[in-house]
């Protein structure tokens, strides 16, 4: 189901999840889009539909923004061993590939939001994954949920349908 990429940089598309939308408004608020070059294409019927989730390719870590530059990715060796955070500018961060319409898409993020809905996923996974690497989550968005004291964001809720 998943392209097998030579190049880690030759992907369909960059997958996102916005919570307020984006700032040129081409994408609503709660909305995942892909981006293709310069374009913006909400995707967000999609998850709804489901995607497929690669597990296999899950990494977590930090990325630190960079303007001007590429961003500084600095990833951990083992899902099992968190690392600590490089620095105060680093945020939290993961990288997925998920399939979309038979397209491989890379969801890479250092979002709030969208870091709290890859670690309940994660919970979810662990309590549900099989222990066959050839199988991967067909996640489907069911929703999103409000979260936050003083600054409130959305997360989307991804759901697990089954194992494909």
């Amino acid at each position: 189901m998943f392209m097998k990429i030579e190049d880690n940089n030759k992907y369909a598309g960059y997958v996102s999840w916005t919570a307020r939308g984006t700032q040129d408004g081409a994408v609503p608020a709660k909305s995942f889009y892909a981006t293709k070059g310069s374009d913006k294409v909400d995707v967000t019927e999609a998850f709804t539909k489901g995607v497929t989730v690669d597990i296999w390719s899950l990494k977590l870590g930090f990325i630190k923004s960079n303007a001007g530059s590429a961003p500084d990715k600095v990833w951990a060796a083992s899902l099992t061993e968190p690392i600590a955070q490089p620095t105060e500018d680093h945020k939290r961060a993961f990288s997925v590939e998920i399939d979309i319409d038979g397209d491989t898409y890379l969801w890479e993020q250092n979002a709030f939001g969208a870091y709290i809905a890859i670690e309940d996923l994660g919970r979810d996974l662990n309590k549900s994954a099989p222990l066959d690497s050839d199988k991967k989550p067909l996640c489907m968005l069911k929703g999103t949920r409000a979260v936050g004291s003083k600054h409130v964001t959305y997360v989307p809720e991804l759901e697990i349908v089954r194992f494909v």
